[in-house]
């Protein structure tokens, strides 16, 4: 892609430009920075941290915040955007998988995909029809995303 982004205990938010790997933009955020996911499109950065919130960025906004989803007590530490921009899934040290339309910070309800162990990373086939879920005990998990785990239309 075009940006390259790092956070961590620093409490910043760095973004760089791969073709000169300079530093384009350098954010003070107000936690630590745990989890960066790009969208699909790269017109949007979900940032977690320290506390059981999500902030999503606008790309095209110079990277202003445009929208904080409340987690409900989930800490996030791996996130993934679906192909299609309009979900985004969330783990964090739990054995479920949190989705939230990135519309409206709604999250969706239904059913939820879970594991005997704590989940520790997400992600998204690029068509979208299957998640890719990763847990502490080193098994890989393949879900058909449908109407059975969680509907994304």
């Amino acid at each position: 892609g075009r940006w390259l982004y790092a956070g961590g205990e620093d409490f910043h938010l760095s973004v760089f430009e791969t073709e000169s790997w300079t530093t384009v933009n350098k954010q003070d955020r107000s936690r630590w920075v745990q989890c960066i996911a790009s969208s699909a499109s790269g017109s949007h950065v979900a940032l977690g941290g320290i506390s059981s919130e999500v902030s999503i960025l606008d790309v095209r906004q110079n990277w202003e915040t445009v929208m904080g989803i409340e987690l409900k007590g989930l800490v996030p530490l791996s996130a993934s955007w679906h192909p299609n921009d309009q979900a985004l899934a969330l783990t964090g040290q739990t054995d479920s998988v949190l989705v939230v339309e990135t519309s409206n910070a709604r999250h969706m309800r239904g059913h939820h995909l879970h594991s005997m162990s704590s989940i520790l990373s997400i992600n998204f086939s690029p068509d979208g029809k299957t998640a890719i879920i990763g847990n502490e005990v080193g098994i890989v998990t393949f879900f058909a995303v449908s109407q059975t785990t969680f509907e994304i239309t």
